[in-house]
């Protein structure tokens, strides 16, 4: 989406997120458009959201506007525990404004402010070892670490997986004293009767407070001549609570992300207009917006790898302090995660100046406008993904059973100290950034053919020139066709790292109405657009994250049974670098890193539509729409990289993972190629229908509905076999159904009830006015899966079963969909390996279920509000509005656990939040 305010961009240059959220006391007009947008605007693959700030008058005028939101429980009743509190979102905002002259009919100004203070309900349930583990495996005086309540048989990895431990039990002397000062760290299971599964209820609140202002001023040289100038600045600062408390860490209860985050975003915009006749007018707009953001995991400055006695991971109490990231595997949803399970600590500054000029000129039936935006954007980024401090997965299959049978358990793994993969992240240098030109030009014509037909295209011309990093050594492109880095700045070797420009982007537009007759009219439109994609596709994050400026460490392993090392001994560190004077070396291998397309390659949508609208009456009218769009260059999937060395599924069995891996075989290299390339495509297709009935007899609404089908790839095995991911993504709903109403309530003078009233109860009850807002959405895909892939049946690609017989959604969150019961697939061709309508796939190959091709809960919500304006003066009001979200505290599930032979398979444990209410007050003068 293209986010406009005051006539700059108000992206910023590389997520291509908004960079201030206007105060509402401050805007004066705000446009959508999501089809038929005009060539003056560009990187609007989803739409256009234009804002104008509010300028001072010859009068002062201001506001004063506080209000207070409460949320419902995050948790629905039949997750809750017994005398375990629930918290619940609380929004506190007050917002003002002031605007009026400094010289009266020349001079003006306006500012405003808001502050909020947010405590984000956030609680989930988790899994944590058991009693009986923290009994006996963290007591030095038990003689077993008895893990016989977990029922897949564990394996001794020093037999060769040959030998199992019996019952479960591990002797004490085998036990890891890293892994035990680590496990102490965790909570104990405070969920009865549940097992080794969601045994942990985690709650906080996740806090989000922010303080923003404005402020404009406003010059009236003349008739012909304005200008303006606005400054704007937003402070945001975030905590979230790690499910297991801030040593421990783990996910973050809300949203996944655990730890603080202060951010401080800036935004300068000044121009001017000028009448240089009655028919041509030209605007000039420069901007600048600025996006700064820290991320800290929650034990930031603390060392607790170096005090358990894990060596060559907390270096310091900055960079690489904190708890490591440890995934620890399991078998029927009991895995669990504790450390940094964020890009912590992150420090980036993003900015970007802008010139704009626009020329309309008006001539007979034509409004012609033309102009020229040149950009220029700047990047810093000090990452840590993968975590600086070191990240490490304990998987099931180092304590399986021979041959690949399955069995196997992380949770012991992890006990007896064994890392079966690690990660992080190392820094040379700290300062290199990335710079890039963009340079845009457009023209395009409204012309009013006839009364009935009116044209608007235009042609808009988008160039990007090749990222471009600060200095000598700052950055590295990865050649694929040698398994060269190519440093900037040495030999041959420009700022841009050779990469070719892209300069013939061309966006035609076009839209089309013609008025059949006076209560029919036909609109059609098509139109093109580029995007500068997001998250290094064509700018920042690959290339200062390359060698010689990041290593990001991977180590891997050859078999699922093997690991990485053990913690007593810690990771190896990475070798030091020298680049050598022709600036180009081979890319070692156990280094991630990221690769770009050697010509720049731009996501690209081409949308087109056609619409109808009928009036029926007067105040009614029903339009329908035909609306599609494609997508090339795009990602495939939600990310913007898919790994080029991912191996493939033929051969696994009697080749090691290493072996089936394309750049192994090319240039030995085991670690993960992740590749920018821009190089999928995706399609949309929707039916929508709205009515709108225009306010008379005291009501007015809007019902909306659409039917929509998209498809696209993943980036799961991509670079080996597209078609295999290929299908609905996961955010795509067949239906969706808003309804809002706006009823004038029939109390007070001049309204059929209480039409007598005197002055002052009119005051008090007439004019009140309910509005109602009716969500209804059909459910999200989710793509079925079985308990034993990874290790066993596959080690790469989708974890999918065959479907064999109809599978039933009943509906139920205690069974959403037809599952095994929790009994599991036995391997293919042997007696259980079907039940009911799930069949285990043969060794060595994918399941035949489509991606996404089951749909989950769907949604349905109402909110409604009452309010009232007490005018006292021309210029004097207050307004008070009272709501109440999801009237119906309707429980809308979240998917199921996906695992068809899981124990918890077809269970629904998550919902969304319950009623919420609140008030909004704002007083005008």
């Amino acid at each position: 989406t293209s986010y406009q305010l005051d006539g700059t961009d108000n992206r910023d240059p590389i997520l291509g997120i908004i960079v201030i959220n206007p105060n509402p006391e401050a805007v004066t007009e705000a446009k959508i458009t999501t089809q038929n947008f005009d060539g003056e605007f560009g990187q609007a693959l989803a739409g256009v959201i234009s804002t104008q700030t509010k300028s001072g008058t010859n009068s002062f005028h201001g506001s004063v506007a506080p209000s207070h939101h409460r949320g419902g429980s995050p948790i629905p009743k039949f997750l809750q525990v017994p005398g375990l509190r629930i918290p619940i979102d609380n929004l506190w905002t007050v917002a003002g404004s002031l605007g009026g002259p400094i010289i009266k009919n020349r001079l003006f100004f306006f500012g405003d402010y808001v502050a909020e203070r947010l405590d984000r309900a956030a609680a989930g349930r988790f899994n944590v070892p058991t009693t009986l583990v923290r009994g006996t495996c963290l007591n030095l005086n038990s003689a077993v670490c008895d893990l016989s309540e977990y029922p897949r048989q564990i394996w001794d990895p020093a037999s060769g997986n040959t030998v199992a431990f019996p019952n479960n039990q591990i002797p004490e002397n085998r036990i890891s004293r890293q892994a035990i000062a680590l496990l102490k760290l965790m909570p104990a299971p405070n969920v009865a009767s549940t097992g080794f599964n969601q045994n942990y209820l985690a709650t906080g609140s996740d806090v989000f407070d922010d303080d923003r202002f404005d402020v404009r001023i406003d010059h009236i040289l003349s008739p012909k001549l304005q200008y303006f100038g606005r400054y704007s600045f937003a402070d945001f600062r975030r905590y979230a609570p790690p499910a297991f408390g801030d040593l421990a860490g783990g996910i973050g209860l809300l949203d996944g992300f655990p730890g603080r985050a202060p951010a401080r975003n800036q935004s300068l915009a000044l121009g001017f207009n000028y009448l240089l006749t009655d028919t041509l007018l030209a605007d000039f707009r420069f901007g600048f917006s600025r996006y700064h953001v820290n991320d800290f995991n929650s034990s930031y400055g603390t060392t607790p790898a170096k005090d358990a006695g894990i060596p060559n991971l907390n270096f310091d109490h900055g960079l690489t302090s904190g708890m490591p990231f440890m995934q620890v595997d399991g078998q029927d949803g009991d895995d669990f995660t504790m450390g940094s399970i964020c890009n912590c600590p992150l420090f980036q500054t993003e900015q970007q100046f802008q010139w704009v000029n626009n020329w309309t000129k008006a001539h007979n039936s034509h409004s012609i406008k033309w102009g020229a935006d040149i950009r220029y954007a700047q990047n810093l980024r000090v990452p840590s993904l993968p975590v600086r401090v070191g990240g490490m997965e304990f998987n099931n299959s180092r304590t399986q059973g021979p041959g690949l049978t399955g069995g196997g358990l992380g949770l012991a793994t992890f006990l007896l100290g064994d890392a079966t993969s690690f990660g992080r992240t190392v820094s040379t240098v700290l300062d290199a950034g990335e710079r890039q030109n963009r340079w845009y030009f457009y023209g395009q014509d409204t012309w009013r053919v006839t009364p009935k037909l009116t044209l608007n295209y235009g042609l808009r011309w988008e160039m990007y020139f090749p990222q471009f990093v600060t200095g000598k050594g700052q950055g590295g492109w990865l050649d694929l066709n040698t398994g060269e880095i190519r440093v900037a700045g040495y030999g041959d070797i420009n700022r841009q790292g050779n990469v070719k420009r892209a300069l013939g982007n061309f966006a035609p537009r076009i839209g089309i109405a013609y008025t059949l007759s006076s209560k029919t009219v036909v609109r059609l439109g098509y139109g093109r657009s580029h995007d500068l994609g997001v998250f290094g596709t064509i700018f920042g994050h690959t290339v200062t994250q390359n060698l010689p400026v990041l290593v990001q460490q991977q180590i891997g392993t050859s078999s699922p049974t093997d690991l990485v090392f053990q913690l007593k001994d810690g990771p190896p560190t990475p070798s030091p670098l020298v680049v050598p004077t022709t600036g180009r070396f081979m890319l070692p291998d156990q280094v991630r890193t990221f690769a770009l397309p050697d010509k720049m390659r731009l996501p690209t949508v081409d949308a087109w539509n056609l619409t109808v609208q009928r009036a029926i009456t007067p105040t009614l009218s029903l339009q329908a729409g035909y609306v599609a769009n494609k997508g090339t260059h795009v990602f495939p999937g939600d990310g913007p990289f898919y790994d080029l060395n991912q191996p493939s599924i033929v051969g696994f069995g009697t080749l090691n993972h290493f072996e089936r891996q394309p750049f192994y075989k090319k240039f030995g290299w085991t670690q993960e190629i992740a590749y920018s390339g821009s190089n999928a495509s995706n399609t949309y297709n929707a039916l929508q229908v709205q009515a709108d009935k225009r306010f008379s007899s005291g009501y007015e609404f809007q019902a909306h509905y659409t039917w929509s089908k998209a498809l696209g790839y993943n980036n799961d095995y991509f670079a080996i076999d597209p078609k295999v991911n290929y299908g609905i993504p996961d955010s795509n709903r067949k239906h969706a159904f808003v309804l809002v109403n706006v009823i004038d309530l029939p109390f007070g003078k001049g309204r059929p009830y209480f039409k007598n009233l005197s002055h002052w109860k009119d005051w008090m009850i007439g004019g009140w006015t309910l509005a109602g807002n009716t969500t209804v959405y059909s459910g999200l895909p989710f793509t079925p899966t079985y308990l034993n892939c990874g290790g066993v049946d596959i080690d790469t690609g989708p974890c999918r079963p065959n479907l064999v017989g109809r599978v039933h959604i009943t509906g139920s969150r205690n069974g959403y969909f037809t599952t095994t019961n929790g009994v599991v697939l036995q391997p293919h061709g042997t007696p259980g390996d079907t039940v009911g309508p799930w069949q285990r796939p043969a060794f060595a190959t994918f399941g035949d279920i489509r991606r996404n091709s089951l749909y989950g809960p769907g949604f349905w919500q109402t909110d409604m509000d009452v309010k009232k304006s007490f005018r006292f003066s021309n210029d004097a009001a207050f307004e008070i509005r009272i709501w109440i979200s999801n009237v119906f505290n309707k429980v809308n599930l979240n998917n199921p656990v996906t695992c068809v032979d899981c124990l918890d398979g077809g269970k629904i444990l998550g919902a969304d939040g319950g009623r919420g209410y609140g008030y909004d007050l704002r007083f005008q003068f």
